[in-house]
């Protein structure tokens, strides 16, 4: 995304997103309880978003609980670019243009 506040103008933002029909947001709020972190959000008329952000939760939450509860089929590949991309925010290499 772009960022006026960051030497390259860009900046890196880790998220996990889970969009589902506005019916079951008892069940996203129940997954802001369960995991501890995250909020739930109205997305459109009929939809509710669950987002967690923050490195500190994608690392000592998200990370692990997929890495117990494997991810199948394509999306596995998501998830090893995201672990991917959240090495290289670790190492800071994020805030270096070669980084981007």
């Amino acid at each position: 995304m772009q960022s006026y506040d960051c030497k390259t103008g860009y900046s890196v933002k880790l998220q996990i997103r889970i969009t589902q029909h506005s019916r079951y947001e008892l069940l996203l709020n129940n997954l802001v309880d369960t995991l501890g972190c995250g909020t739930v959000k109205k997305h459109s008329k009929d939809t509710k978003v669950f987002i967690i952000s923050g490195l500190k939760n994608i690392n000592e939450k998200i990370i692990p609980l997929f890495n117990e509860y494997k991810v199948r089929g394509v999306k596995y590949l998501d998830f090893k670019d995201f672990c991917e991309t959240t090495g290289l925010v670790n190492k800071g290499i994020h805030i270096i243009l070669e980084g981007l």
